[in-house]
């Protein structure tokens, strides 16, 4: 009996050894933060996060926590400073949690100044913007910049208390009128004017204005971009919040209401009399009409929609009850209940039009699904309108080569379930809002009461498969890491394969002596030794920002540095090219980014353009430090550097040990040593 029971009890422990490895298979994720907070938000570069005792914190997007406990944190300004509270305590904090101004009255706004309230705090329970007193403008690090008075009771003489500070200029009110001054507080717009809006858009440095009652569009000196002349003037933004154009209403002299579009620089684009633009794809050229005012009559039915270009030409027929958007060149449209489809940029119908529910192509991919007889069919379908497979479910879309299609349940690009974890609850129910940065496959996760972080494990597209497997061999990336290919990749995060290929470079041999590490926000030896060998540099003398991704001009300046450092004598040089935004390169990468296309180590993003400030991820690093190697490493075995023997890497290692190199309290001892084998370090402190 004993041995039967013993047999029963081992099939039962590999039972669920077998269930416990098959789950652990599909989950494919790990949590970054545990599910044991009462609230997370999501920053661009960090995360917010409240746990059981009301206390919040910033942590990285790794799940580190960055700063100290405090009862509130503020939304971030521009993603770089928050306002912060603790015991009757104002602080202004950045991303990485670094407290950079202390406060002791309670501060009210947080823009590009600090605006806090210099009088006792108010004790009838009032908002604070109608308490009578001074107010002080403050920079982030707490210097005092310029004091406001305003009295509830009597019209400001001067300076009003209803300030905005936007877009380098600083709005206020004089007498009942608008007017901008500079950082300096010296005006250079005039109180003239009955409105003026914050100067949001930074590209085109305009923004809406109101005189005598009309509408016009202004720049930061106050110059009349658009006249006065309309009776409304409404922008157009794209999906990043963007202005890309301004819808104008104007009365004509016949007493009809007449609409135009005008572009983000206030240059009339066309004036529609019979059809309405309600919002513009800039990235395509396309403007959505429609053939009634829906911003005007919201409650009236019936308007059809259509895209046009900038010429006027009709692309997208005006037969539509609905345009929902355009993603991945591909317009999703609805003709009438029943009847959703796809048409391409040029008007040409991609499917049928025989759906009822439609997502918008990401990935080469969308989401549809069909109801006859109440029965529905659930489709996953190419560009072609081919279907490639049939999911369980719909979804909203794949996001970083996954969707979800039920609570907790996660498919991949072929349709397989690569997460089900059904204690997650639907993202209606818990704020799922994984899809709120499509970025890098973090997404917070509930199960209804308690919030946490998790980060899907599975990430590779299939045309970085090989090159992966390439560069395993080559130990830029280690065989048995985890990595996230199709996420943005970190500063520090490429900084280690660079570092690693550097390691790995045959016959190379770098000696770095006596250092004074220059960061202060980091400690990585990697980043202090690649510093050192003048490949990378920080955002400022004493900020490396590890954690902030990296961008394609990043990648391309780090590049060049290193081919420069470990093959001497290479003869690329800066080759002009003509992308359609060369304009946006940054003046310190142009030379390096024409340098390293030349090279063909990196290339355009299509449509003509280099993308200088979009994200870099995982497997394009990868990708591009396996292209330095085929180009130059197969055929270049040699170096710029010293290569040490053996004997001279222990006799280093033992005057290191001895002490007998020169130091201060505030240098750190690195001695790097690359010679095909791990390098060697040594820290000497006090």
């Amino acid at each position: 009996m004993k041995k039967l029971l013993s047999i029963i009890l081992a099939i039962t422990i590999l039972c669920s050894m077998a269930i416990t490895a098959f789950a652990e298979k599909i989950q494919n994720y790990e949590y970054i933060l545990p599910m044991e907070y009462t609230k997370i938000e999501r920053c661009q570069n960090c995360y917010i996060a409240y746990d059981k005792q009301d206390k919040c914190a910033i942590y990285d997007l790794n799940g580190k926590k960055l700063s100290d406990d405090y009862d509130y944190i503020g939304s971030f300004f521009n993603e770089q400073v928050a306002e912060a509270r603790r015991d009757n305590q104002y602080y202004i904090i950045n991303s990485y949690g670094t407290v950079l101004g202390k406060f002791d009255k309670r501060i009210i706004n947080v823009s590009e100044y600090v605006l806090v309230n210099l009088t006792d705090s108010n004790e009838d329970g009032r908002p604070f913007s109608y308490f009578e007193g001074e107010f002080g403008v403050y920079t982030y690090t707490g210097d005092l910049v310029k004091v406001l008075s305003y009295e509830e009771s009597k019209p400001p003489k001067n300076w009003g208390f209803w300030i905005t500070f936007s877009g380098g200029r600083i709005l206020f009110t004089e007498n009942g009128k608008w007017g901008a001054a500079d950082s300096s507080f010296n005006t250079v717009i005039e109180p003239i004017y009955d409105k003026i809006y914050p100067f949001t858009d930074t590209e085109s440095g305009i923004t809406t204005a109101i005189k005598d009652g009309k509408y016009g569009l202004i720049d930061q000196d106050g110059n009349a971009v658009a006249d006065f002349i309309y009776n409304g003037i409404y922008p157009l933004h794209n999906d990043n919040g963007k202005i890309n154009a301004y819808k104008v209403t104007q009365d004509s002299a016949q007493e009809t209401v007449r609409y135009g579009l005008l572009d983000k620089y206030g240059k009339m684009i066309k004036q529609l009399d019979e059809l309405f633009p309600n919002a513009v794809y800039d990235e395509y050229g396309l403007i959505e009409v429609s053939t009634k005012n829906t911003r005007a009559d919201s409650d009236e039915y019936g308007a059809l929609y259509g895209l046009i270009d900038y010429s006027g030409n009709v692309v997208i027929p005006v037969q539509n009850t609905n345009i929902w958007g355009i993603s991945d060149g591909v317009v999703a449209a609805q003709k009438s209940y029943d009847h959703c489809g796809y048409y391409d940029l040029s008007g040409k119908e991609l499917t049928e039009f025989k759906y009822r529910m439609t997502s918008l192509f990401s990935e080469g991919l969308a989401f549809a699904s069909s109801c006859i007889d109440d029965v529905w069919t659930n489709e996953v379908i190419n560009k072609n309108g081919e279907v490639m497979f049939n999911p369980s479910d719909w979804s909203n879309g794949f996001y970083d080569g996954i969707a979800q299609i039920e609570a907790g349940k996660f498919i991949d690009t072929s349709g397989k379930v690569v997460i089900d974890n059904p204690k997650w609850k639907s993202a209606s129910e818990s704020g799922l809002n994984w899809w709120s940065y499509k970025d890098d496959g973090r997404f917070i996760v509930s199960d209804g009461e308690n919030y946490g972080v998790a980060k899907y494990t599975g990430f590779i597209s299939p045309w970085a498969k090989e090159t992966v497997s390439e560069a395993k061999r080559l130990n830029i990336i280690k065989t048995d890491a985890n990595y996230n290919y199709t996420a943005f990749i970190s500063r520090e995060e490429f900084c280690e394969l660079v570092f690693n290929y550097i390691k790995n470079f045959p016959g190379s041999a770098f000696s770095v002596g006596i250092i004074k590490p220059p960061f202060t926000d980091t400690d990585n030896e990697h980043i202090e030794v690649l510093n050192a060998l003048g490949i990378i540099k920080g955002k400022s003398e004493t900020e490396f920002a590890p954690n902030d991704s990296l961008t394609r001009e990043e990648a391309a300046a780090i590049l060049c540095r290193l081919i420069s450092k470990i093959y001497p004598g290479w003869d690329a040089t800066a080759q002009y090219f003509d992308f359609a935004d060369s304009g946006q390169i940054s003046d310190w990468a142009m030379n390096d980014i024409q340098v390293i296309c030349n090279m063909g180590i990196m290339q355009g993003v299509g449509d003509n353009r280099f993308a200088p400030k979009e994200l870099y991820t995982t497997e394009q690093a990868v990708a591009t430090l396996v292209r330095v190697y085929n180009n130059f490493s197969k055929s270049n075995d040699t170096s710029n550097a010293e290569n040490l023997s053996y004997s001279q890497i222990e006799d280093l290692q033992e005057s290191v040990s001895n002490g007998h190199f020169p130091w201060r309290l505030d240098y750190k001892q690195v001695i790097a040593v690359f010679s095909g084998n791990e390098p060697f370090f040594n820290k000497i402190t006090r």
